[in-house]
């Protein structure tokens, strides 16, 4: 089967034509946002070894073939970058509950950190490539129930990786900080 980027005929409905346009535009902005930040990070030898390096360009091919994949119709692409948009959006939330659960001493200002430009990103995603049209985009013809059962997956997904990280990473090196 030939894959073929998301496109849009000249006799689409015009709500087709904004939703390919929006996801054409997010992904370019998306693209050059990792370009440059990722740019910021070499140039600026924030990279303590040879090992930061290629973190970085990991992060980077992983970010590229993720947007590749967006725009090639890839079904497993559009799962991963929904669930990142999941794991933003819930992010500061399931580690202010773990937080205060687990280190009850640790001063983390949950208010004081930038979360609601994080929090309409991640709506914005979550709704551009959850709606009828993406769907069909994406030859993925879901009925309301469907749709329903897919977005409660993968918030469950999201608060369960967001959980193990926080208990197993973050805590333990807050831990060590605090010590």
């Amino acid at each position: 089967m030939k894959k073929v980027l998301i496109q849009f005929e000249k006799n689409n409905i015009i709500n087709k034509k904004i939703i390919v346009s929006i996801i054409w535009i997010f992904a370019l902005v998306t693209l050059a946002l990792l370009l440059v930040v990722t740019y910021q990070e070499l140039i600026a030898e924030q990279f303590q070894s040879t090992g930061s390096v290629v973190e970085i360009l990991v992060g980077v091919a992983i970010g590229v073939l993720l947007i590749s994949g967006l725009l090639l119709k890839s079904k497993t692409a559009r799962w991963i970058i929904i669930l990142i948009a999941y794991i933003a959006l819930l992010s500061p939330f399931v580690t202010y509950i773990m937080l205060h659960l687990f280190v009850p001493d640790a001063q983390e200002g949950f208010w004081e950190t930038f979360i609601i430009p994080n929090i309409i990103m991640s709506i914005f995603i979550i709704t551009l490539l959850s709606n009828r049209i993406s769907l069909r985009l994406y030859a993925l013809i879901k009925d309301r129930k469907a749709r329903i059962k897919e977005q409660i997956y993968l918030f469950f997904w999201a608060i369960i990786l967001i959980t193990l990280y926080t208990y197993y990473i973050s805590i333990p090196l807050l831990i060590k900080t605090i010590h």
